[in-house]
């Protein structure tokens, strides 16, 4: 049983540090900042988790429980990649989840 919570949390880690890097590679090559960039990078997540849950054929508490750790991961991903610490670093994650509703 350990060994499949193992596995589940790895995809879910896996899937949501791929959304972090896809969405900040597009959002380079579109050379976005500021409003535009928090813009893009909000919807890009959302679509990117919700994708990586029906790719996985999740429904119901499942599918948002994966879309919610999907989600978190990428705005932690985010945060780290500002460089941020501390009580600037937990607002952030916070205003980022909220942001892209999950």
């Amino acid at each position: 049983m350990k060994a499949i919570a193992i596995v589940v949390a790895s995809l879910c880690i896996t899937t949501a540090a791929m959304a972090a890097d896809s969405c900040k590679d597009q959002a380079t090559q579109k050379k976005l900042a500021g409003a535009a960039l928090s813009s893009f990078w909000t919807k890009c997540t959302r679509d990117s988790c919700n994708a990586a849950a029906a790719d996985k054929k999740l429904a119901g508490a499942a599918k948002t429980s994966n879309v919610t750790k999907c989600v978190k991961d990428a705005c932690e991903a985010r945060a780290d990649d500002q460089n941020l610490h501390g009580a600037a670093r937990d607002s952030s994650v916070t205003k980022c989840i909220s942001d892209v509703g999950a």
